[in-house]
Formats: C-alpha cells, structure tokens, sequence
C-alpha cells in the first residue's frame, strides 16, 4: 500500500525539474520531460513548466502527510484486515527508520529545491511586455509561497511546537540552491518561523490577484491561498489576532462559499470545487490516498473510524436536537461494510476508487480558525456565528436557536470549536497537529494498539509528537542533529 521509497538527503542538492509539453496544460499537472540543467530554464514558459513540477512533487509528500499524521491520532483504529502496513506509526512504536517519515522529508526537499531553482534564477528572465512581467512575478511568488507551506509543514512535523522551546531545533530553512558538497544544519524553530512568514508576505506581495478576484484554478496558490496560509500559520504560534484577521480576509472572498448539504458530497468525489481554495491534483496512477484507509477491492479495512469520533456527529446537550443522520458528513465520510465500520471520505467514484485530490487548503477550515481565534479573544458572539454557519451548511433543518450545545461561553465554546474542527476536518492531516499546537494530551477512548500503555496514551508535549528525523538524512549529514527521545 505504501508508496515507493525515495531517498532525498537535503545535502545533496538535485536538479530535476518536471516540464510539461505546454503552459496551457498547468491544470493537468502532468510532467513529460525532466530538466538536468539550468539552461533549460530561458523563457517564460519554461519557468511555467517547472513551477508545474514543483506542484506535482507535492503528490508524494502530503499522500503521505494526511495518511502518517492520522494514524497518531485518535480518529482512527487498527483495521480488521490490516497487513502490517503503518502499524508501526498507529502502535506508536516509530523509529527513525520508517519510510513514511523518509519520505515526507525527501519530498519536502524535493519540492523546496525545485521552488530555489526557480527563485534563484527568474528574476534575471527579461520580459518583452506588462503582461509577461505580470506572469513573471505570479510565478515567483508562487514558488516562494510554495517554499514557505513545506518548510512550515515539515517544521510543525519535526520540531517541537514553539511553546515548549522557540529557540529549539526547528528545520534546515534552504533558500538556495545548495552545492553538493554543503552539509546543512537545522535553523532555530524561531529562524523557521521567521523565515516562513517572511515568504508568504511576499509571495502575497508578488501573486497579482485581489481577494475579491476569481481564483483561476485551485491546483496553484492564489493569493486567498496564501491568506488562509498565514491564518493558519497564525493560529499554530496562537497569534490569534492575525489568525482571525487573515481567517476573516479569506472568508471574504465574493468566489468563495461554503457547500451546501446537498452539494458538499461532491467535494469528496471532485464533482465540485466548492470551498476549495487549494488543493493537490492526482492523476490516474499517480497515488491513491482512500486507499490508505479502506481498499474497496476485497473490503480490506486497513484503518477504521473510532467510535467516539462517530458519536461526535450528534449535536444537543443533554438532549440530542440533531442526529448524526442529519449531518451529511457521516454519510460522506464513513461507511459499513462486511469489514465494518469504514474510512470513505477519500474513495471518490472515479475508475481508481481511492484516488481523489487532496484538499489541503478548504474555507470551512478558515471559518473554525475564525470562531476558535474569535473565542480566545473574548468575541463570544462572532464565534458562535461562525459555529452556526458550519453546523448550517453541514446539518439539514438546522437552526442555531435550536441548538443547546451554543450555551456556553469561555473555555467551554472553545472546546466547542475544536470538536468542530475534528468532525469536519477529520483525515485531512489536521488532528494531531492540533493536539500538538493545543498542548493536549493524545487519549484514544477507542484504542487498540498493540500495547494499551505506551499506543493508547502521549501526554501533553511529549516527545512523539515530534517525528524523529530520518535515518538516512542522520546517515548523510554529519551536522543534522536527532529529535529527542530518539
């Protein structure tokens, strides 16, 4: 089920950038030929192609970062037909040897390195035109907002969260193209983070677009893309004034709405772009992220939902006003088989089930930032209204002044909001990063880890909520240092 492995080390700096046969082909995202050198890079339409292949390098890296951090959260359990695949990670048993791990950390640099290829080299391009100089500076700044969202992907990874030690060891932050012979360090979790928001200003600096513009494909960063970076970056170092500030900007966006019951579905079968705001395109054979959790072929469960994560979907207390039948999302997200209960969200319906874009940027996530920013600054009734509006959008019949889980304020509507955020965002990567930033322990009501001491519990900041740093990096580089507790 695991992708192949691929063996990156940040030290030794590749040149390959993917090419497609034409710029009106970018929404494919499909590369046809490899660049070994920088000649290649001479026109326009050149550095349009390797922006491409930059995007399609994002495939490998977030397959494998939506699946890896959900199987250390508490939203999944060992499966009825699991082989052995990714047990490690759910037992909490991991080392620095594991391929997810290997993997995310190699593509990561991949996709960082053809971003520097492509930074390093446009601004010396001459344009003959306005226009041309506008597509110029659209494609630096998507290669730097680019840079910037996998450096602070990787960082929320293998770095401890910035609560517990600012000054710590954060992550190579590469800004170059680096030689061969350079052995690369990792910069201070405070340089990281620096570093990655100095990149998303500029790149909403240099992307030519207003948020009350049509966003033209939801494959490339807009600049809402990168508004909705910067809140969630803003709400990870719980900056919550910015984080609501950039989260309310997104929501703004006149081509931006939430789905409806009736269409939010097709969201999960790429029928529809609705919230959309970006997302990683798969094309046939390129990866399949549904069948990381259910193989619809033989009913090979591999990760099942947890009960009390189902259980979650009934809204009223103490009396239940709307039955988890109401919300369109457990009908979407799960389902029964001979296996049992299963993980549908991404099986999609095409002729590879299992293979469905990545959503890794959606508006409902900006509206939970919103209400979780607005209710850490004491904006009780902003954030019950940005509660409402997801519970709206996602509930048949629902009507706010019906719903008794509202009556709270303080920390209560807090814990509100992040229960909300699980219902909704569940196995998009987003649960245990926000046990992590939240300084919350991981509890798995419903566990069946191979040991109910050590894979049933982490407490708050501990050192498995950090990801070790690969062997083969460790291996390489002489000046790379290993994550505690490893």
């Amino acid at each position: 089920m695991k992708k192949q492995k691929n063996t990156l080390i940040i030290s030794v700096s590749i040149f390959l950038l993917f090419f497609v046969s034409s710029c009106d082909n970018r929404i494919d995202l499909k590369p046809t030929q490899l660049i070994t050198d920088e000649v290649a890079l001479q026109k326009l339409s050149d550095y349009q192609s390797a922006l491409v292949g930059a995007y399609a390098a994002t495939r490998g890296m977030y397959l494998e970062y939506v699946s890896t951090t959900d199987f250390t959260a508490d939203d999944v359990k060992k499966g009825s037909n699991t082989f052995g695949q990714g047990l490690n990670i759910y037992n909490m048993t991991y080392s620095s040897n594991e391929n997810e791990f290997d993997n995310i950390w190699a593509s990561a640099y991949s996709i960082i390195n053809r971003c520097n290829q492509i930074i390093t080299r446009i601004p010396t391009l001459q344009t003959s035109n306005p226009t041309e100089e506008a597509s110029k500076q659209k494609i630096l700044g998507e290669a730097i907002g680019l840079r910037a969202m996998v450096h602070f992907d990787l960082l929320r990874l293998f770095a401890v969260h910035p609560s517990i030690n600012i000054n710590g060891l954060g992550i190579p932050y590469v800004k170059k193209i680096v030689p061969r012979s350079e052995l690369l360090s990792r910069n201070t979790i405070q340089d990281v983070l620096d570093q990655v928001l100095a990149d998303l200003n500029q790149a909403e600096l240099l992307i030519p677009m207003n948020l009350t513009s049509p966003i033209p494909s939801r494959n490339y960063l807009s600049r809402p893309a990168i508004k909705a970076l910067k809140a969630r970056y803003y709400l990870y170092i719980r900056d919550y004034t910015q984080a609501l500030f950039n989260a309310n900007e997104v929501i703004s966006t006149n081509t931006l709405n939430l789905a409806t019951p009736s269409n939010y579905a097709g969201i999960w079968t790429d029928a529809a772009t609705t919230e959309e705001i970006f997302k990683i395109k798969f094309l046939q054979g390129q990866g399949r992220l549904g069948y990381e959790y259910w193989q619809t072929d033989g009913d090979v469960a591999f990760f099942a939902p947890t009960n009390d994560l189902l259980s979650s979907y009934n809204v009223g207390s103490p009396t239940v006003v709307y039955p988890a039948s109401a919300d369109i999302r457990t009908a979407t997200f799960f389902g029964t088989a001979v296996s049992g209960n299963v993980i549908k969200k991404h099986q999609a319906t095409n002729a590879e089930f299992g293979r469905v874009d990545i959503k890794w940027i959606r508006l409902s996530e900006m509206y939970l930032i919103s209400a979780e920013a607005a209710a850490r600054n004491g904006e009780t009734v902003s954030a019950k209204t940005r509660l409402a509006q997801i519970r709206g959008a996602r509930i048949t019949g629902y009507n706010a002044v019906n719903d008794t889980e509202l009556d709270v304020t303080g920390n209560d509507l807090i814990d509100l909001v992040i229960k909300e955020r699980r219902k909704e965002l569940c196995y998009e990567g987003h649960r245990f990063l926000d046990l992590k930033r939240l300084g919350l322990p991981l509890n798995r009501l419903d566990c069946n880890a191979a040991s109910s001491v050590t894979g049933c519990f982490l407490a708050a900041g501990a050192p498995r909520f950090t990801y070790p740093i690969p062997q083969n990096e460790l291996n390489a580089n002489r000046n790379m240092q290993q994550n505690p507790g490893y």
